[in-house]
């Protein structure tokens, strides 16, 4: 899945085309991965508590991440942030690339994919 702070499927699109224009035939893009969905606790200097929480909605037959971020300090909230990301499958994305004209050349499935221009 490929998250994105795009909502709009024909927005994503044109970003998808706009990367492509830019780039010269031959040339790559490089889509690296993380485990952005998963629930973390981390803490910080200063006895600070860095805590993210993800959940997906599916909204509309659309699916979405959202990322709760928040940050404590002696169990005392301090800040809290969501941030909301379009969910887009695999081969949703492969043929949204490959309309740009961009196609698959590797993938290292939870490391990167690369995508090259004709």
């Amino acid at each position: 899945m490929l998250g994105s702070h795009i909502f709009s499927s024909e927005d994503i699109q044109k970003s998808f085309n706009c990367v492509a224009k830019h780039l010269q035939p031959g040339g790559l893009l490089i889509i690296s991965c993380s485990n952005a969905y998963g629930n973390s606790l981390v803490e910080l200097d200063n006895g600070i508590v860095h805590k993210k929480i993800a959940t997906t909605e599916l909204i509309e037959n659309e699916h979405y991440a959202l990322l709760n971020y928040l940050f404590y300090e002696n169990e005392k909230l301090l800040a809290q942030e969501t941030v909301k990301l379009k969910l887009i499958s695999y081969q949703t994305c492969k043929m949204m690339l490959e309309k740009a004209g961009l196609v698959e050349k590797d993938i290292n499935p939870g490391k990167y994919y690369t995508y090259l221009k004709n």
